[in-house]
């Protein structure tokens, strides 16, 4: 998070340290969505997030930085896509492309997919139980959804 936002709140710190970091990744999803075109109601409430005050356990905040995460792995993946669609079909190809993206993008497989990127089996174990992936139903709709995003970017 350091890296990604020079913010990096040390054990201990005090409510506004916390307040200063969710603004700023609020922020930073709202940035990575529009990149995406992705105009919705979780634009707007990240829009009101951004500008609000909000009381976050370190616990939340966690979980609002793994959705920042997810939001730029998805903007990753969307680049990828968007610039191979245009590379091998011509540049009619990208409306196209970005229709198919809105109704193939999942913030939950995008999440997972940056928790199991980041390396940390901790991340990755925490991504899995709050996403339900012990069920073996959950799990399987979870990898379809990855296996759809992955074909429609060409990224494997």
């Amino acid at each position: 998070l350091r890296r990604t936002i020079g913010f990096d709140p040390l054990p201990g710190s005090n409510a506004d340290d916390y307040d200063s970091m969710t603004k700023m990744v609020a922020q930073s999803n709202m940035r990575v969505a529009q990149s995406m075109g992705i105009h919705t109601d979780q634009q707007s409430a990240q829009v009101a997030q951004a500008s609000g005050s909000q009381h976050y356990s370190p616990t939340a905040l966690k979980n609002v930085v793994s959705v920042n995460d997810a939001m730029v792995k998805g903007q990753q993946m969307y680049a990828q896509g968007l610039n191979n669609a245009v590379s091998t079909q011509g540049y009619g190809a990208a409306n196209t492309f970005k229709t198919q993206w809105g109704n193939t993008f999942d913030l939950n497989a995008a999440e997972y997919m940056a928790a199991k990127d980041s390396g940390s089996a901790t991340r990755l174990a925490e991504v899995k139980a709050r996403l339900g992936l012990g069920n073996p139903a959950t799990a399987q709709a979870m990898a379809a959804k990855i296996q759809a995003m992955h074909q429609l970017t060409g990224m494997q």
